[in-house]
């Protein structure tokens, strides 16, 4: 395994955000998105209203920057941990929306922003990128539904996973109650969200929603997600692109319906230039170069 990287200054390119931090690793192709990293961290990495909208625009920044292929999703590491959530100052600040003479149009207001923090965690899935969460210490509340959001999970062995609403009164409203499920299965959802316990890393692994939960400590997480990130940015673009896009959709739909549009989507993307440098390097004996992205 490779060292951590040595968290070089983003490039000039990239913009500067509140609540995290855009950065290029030493790997080839790979970004890191760190969460608490920003202009205003918070304690714990917690989440604010601003990460809800800085956390799209990042991935998007990613997703055009040709010289990237993958991302890490990690919590910053003055924070000490991946997430423990939405900030509290947060959540009781939702409450002014609904002040005002009308209680309906307060309620939409309230709706709306419900709605607009659950498409900056969908972003994670939106990203055409691969998306490798690195989880150190807590991830709690948003943190989980954040990393539920990825497409890979590497914990350290300190790592805890927890829904922790149900016991501050409220029901998780970010995704993670959609998106469990089709990880853990119902039975161990329905554990995790109903009770709020604290989930430890050999569990969710066991459960097959940490990727690898036997990692020692932060750096070794870091070095992990990176190297795996680095592993997914040396394949086909068209590929990763493709498989990942295809795997949310069929989530989502009846085995017939995915296998109709699997027929339209390899009449459409199958013969691409990915595919012959493939068989040009294997015939070369030489690794493959793929250009541009997506």
């Amino acid at each position: 395994m490779t060292p951590p990287s040595s968290e070089p200054p983003p490039p000039p390119s990239y913009p500067t955000y509140a609540s995290l931090r855009l950065l290029r690793s030493p790997r080839p192709g790979v970004v890191i998105v760190e969460l608490g990293g920003g202009t205003a961290p918070t304690p714990l990495n917690a989440l604010t209203d601003a990460t809800f909208t800085d956390l799209p625009s990042a991935l998007a920044a990613a997703a055009t920057d040709a010289g990237v292929r993958a991302v890490v999703l990690r919590g910053a590491a003055q924070g000490g941990c991946f997430c423990n959530g939405v900030a509290l100052p947060e959540l009781f600040a939702l409450s002014a929306l609904l002040d005002g003479p009308c209680e309906a149009r307060g309620r939409a207001r309230l709706q709306a922003r419900v709605q607009q923090w659950q498409r900056g965690v969908t972003s994670l899935e939106d990203c055409p990128l691969p998306v490798v969460a690195a989880v150190h210490g807590p991830c709690v509340g948003g943190g989980l539904a954040l990393s539920a959001a990825c497409d890979l999970r590497y914990a350290s062995v300190d790592a805890i996973f927890a829904s922790k609403e149900v016991d501050v009164g409220v029901t998780a409203d970010l995704g993670d109650l959609g998106r469990l499920p089709r990880l853990v299965g119902d039975g161990p959802a329905r554990d995790w969200c109903l009770t709020g316990r604290e989930v430890p890393a050999t569990e969710a692994a066991a459960r097959g929603f940490v990727t690898r939960g036997d990692l020692m400590d932060r750096q070794a997480v870091w070095a992990a997600a990176e190297d795996a990130a680095a592993a997914l940015a040396a394949k086909s673009p068209v590929a990763v692109a493709g498989t990942k896009r295809v795997l949310l959709r069929a989530r989502d739909v009846s085995l017939a319906a995915h296998l109709d549009g699997m027929a339209t989507w390899a009449a459409a993307f199958l013969p691409s230039a990915d595919v012959r440098e493939l068989a040009a390097a294997a015939a070369g004996g030489r690794a493959p170069v793929f250009a541009g992205k997506w």
